[in-house]
């Protein structure tokens, strides 16, 4: 039965019976000797639940009536390449390729498939030339931890394809600069002060359990 929004001035045109009888059918239990005005006031309440219902099962839904969807999508049918910095050693990578891209790649003869560039900042260690290495991912990956030379400076990353001999540039990340800092591998190779802070943190008092069961979906790569 489809109910409509009422107003004060229909239902001022109603006898006591029928207001009754609306009561019913919009759910509320109305004693017959009620004094009109409050049922009145309650089939406005009631009427106004129902079109702010309706309003939030609308709101799901587009123009032309159907579903919008839920949620955020899993791709947006781009080709980029970004980085997510977790610390001074390692950084998050994701990435997606457009299926016109893919396509146009993946169905070449010459296609051997896709990696990335690590671009690292110009160094010493590297004679003063910008340092770089590449990790093979699959067809399917869309993610990766990397390990980084731990070099403070600006790092690139290029998501690339093999094409025989040759590499297609997909896309690059934007600029991202690797602080100083690196990873202790106990509280004795941090500085007085750090160990200091380290202390007041509390962390000693932390129980810390090694989930030896767990492992991670996203593969990792670390270069020496």
């Amino acid at each position: 039965m489809e109910q409509h929004s009422l107003t004060r001035a229909y239902l001022e045109t109603l006898s006591n019976g029928d207001l009754v009888s609306l009561a019913d059918r919009y759910g509320l239990d109305m004693p017959s000797e009620l004094n009109r005005r409050f049922v009145v006031e309650e089939l406005l309440e009631a009427s106004a639940d129902v079109d702010s219902a309706e309003v939030e099962d609308g709101a799901l839904r587009d123009e032309d009536g159907e579903e919008a969807p839920e949620g955020i999508p899993e791709t947006y049918n781009e080709t980029f390449v970004n980085v997510l910095l977790r610390d001074p050693v390692w950084a998050y990578v994701f990435w997606e390729i457009k299926t016109q891209d893919r396509q146009a790649r993946e169905h070449e003869a010459d296609f051997e498939g896709y990696f990335l560039r690590v671009s690292g900042p110009r160094g010493a260690k590297a004679g003063g030339v910008e340092s770089s290495f590449v990790v093979p991912v699959g067809k399917l990956d869309d993610a990766w931890y990397l390990c980084l030379p731990g070099e403070t400076g600006w790092y690139r990353i290029d998501l690339c394809a093999v094409m025989g001999k040759s590499e297609d540039l997909l896309a690059s990340s934007p600029p991202f600069r690797v602080p100083r800092g690196r990873i202790a591998v106990s509280e004795t190779d941090l500085s007085v002060t750090a160990a200091e802070m380290l202390a007041l943190s509390g962390i000693s008092e932390l129980r810390v359990l090694q989930a030896v069961d767990r492992q991670s979906r996203l593969p990792a790569r670390c270069e020496a």
